[in-house]
């Protein structure tokens, strides 16, 4: 039975639990609140952009939460998509992340090689 005005806290590092069970998240890193969304917005928000490394010297670079670069080119995350995605025109593949892969890249917040 649903009950709008009663909730469940659940504290857990195993996010695919969050993913089958959460309607909403708040992720707590180092004593500090990073998001508080229902979950659906958070993983429609964050992108995981893949590009080439040129990017990376563009105003991309001011949107990335954190990346990390290959032979390829570079993956990083960023908090907000649809901005990134209106600012690279295409230039970028942007993907939807996984709970994991956000919660990986926030807590890492890392720039390899840049």
């Amino acid at each position: 039975m649903q009950d709008d005005r009663k909730g469940v806290f659940f504290s857990t590092h195993i996010t695919s639990d969050l993913e089958k069970i959460a309607d909403y998240i708040t992720f707590i890193n180092n004593g500090r609140i990073e998001f508080s969304a229902a979950k659906d917005d958070v993983v429609e928000n964050f992108g995981l952009v893949k590009g080439a490394r040129e990017l990376l010297s563009s105003d991309l670079g001011k949107h990335l939460i954190g990346v990390r670069e290959n032979r390829f080119g570079f993956e990083g995350m960023v908090k907000d998509k649809r901005q990134v995605i209106r600012l690279l025109h295409g230039s970028a593949v942007v993907e939807k992340p996984s709970l994991d892969e956000i919660m990986l890249y926030l807590t890492r917040r890392t720039r390899d090689n840049v």
